[in-house]
């Protein structure tokens, strides 16, 4: 009887584990930065967020200053996000985005958008700049 319920218990821990997981791998990693930067959820804000240490991200990041300044000079917000955690940090971001670098379009309706159309690291600076702006004010 005993050694049946430390099972029991031991799957409820390891259940109660990957609920908790799950939770963090569903949140959306870059909504706290916004927040700390004061980017107001209204406003659209193109995000870029890489990996120094990724030859994907250093394809990406001078394409992306590119569309930034573009995109800055029409008055949309970007950001850029070096990421460097490892191990869990690493997972709980790595797990929603994929992989590295990508690229998340907030249009400041409270929705968020992936840059999907292209592999980034294939993409010109007129891509990124095409879809910020065609997708900046999604409000229904």
């Amino acid at each position: 009887m005993a050694r049946f319920s430390a099972l029991s218990i031991a799957g409820l821990a390891l259940l109660l584990s990957y609920v908790e997981a799950k939770k963090m791998f569903t949140q959306d990693p870059v909504q706290p930065i916004k927040r700390a930067v004061n980017i107001p959820s209204d406003e659209p804000v193109l995000v870029l967020v890489y990996r120094s240490t990724c030859p994907r991200s250093q394809r990406t990041i001078p394409r992306f200053q590119r569309a930034a300044k573009i995109l800055e000079g029409w008055g949309m917000k970007t950001l850029s996000l070096e990421y460097n955690e490892t191990g869990w940090e690493y997972m709980k971001i790595a797990f929603p985005l994929k992989k590295f670098p990508a690229i998340v379009m907030y249009p400041g309706d409270g929705s968020k958008l992936r840059y999907d159309e292209k592999d980034p690291p294939q993409a010109a600076a007129e891509d990124f700049v095409s879809f910020a702006w065609s997708n900046r004010m999604r409000r229904v």
